[in-house]
């Protein structure tokens, strides 16, 4: 009965669901500075990090270099409520490190 409102595109996160993998810390600045202003605008919340070791919360995590071995945070569509990550190894590289929207 509702199925048309689960179809529906999510204006406020449409941008945001393409990966977008980096390949040098230049590109992992640029990508760290443009979640920060999408949380700080108030398009995507920061999830607490989980007591796993590797992640921090996201507002410690510093626009350039260096960063932690591992970095690691996952946010959600203040709107709809979509699922996203942030991970990159820093340490030893990583043809992974990106962003992704996860399903």
């Amino acid at each position: 009965m509702f199925k048309f409102l689960r179809n529906k595109k999510c204006e406020q996160c449409t941008g945001l669901k393409q990966t977008v993998l980096v390949e040098n810390p230049n590109e992992f600045s640029s990508l760290i500075k443009r979640i920060k202003a999408e949380v700080e605008n108030g398009n995507l919340i920061a999830l607490p990090p989980e007591n796993d070791g590797y992640q921090e919360e996201f507002h410690l995590v510093p626009n350039n270099a260096p960063w932690s071995d591992i970095v690691l945070n996952y946010f959600k569509c203040s709107n709809c409520n979509a699922s996203f990550k942030m991970f990159a190894d820093t340490y030893h590289g990583s043809k992974k490190n990106g962003w992704y929207c996860c399903k």
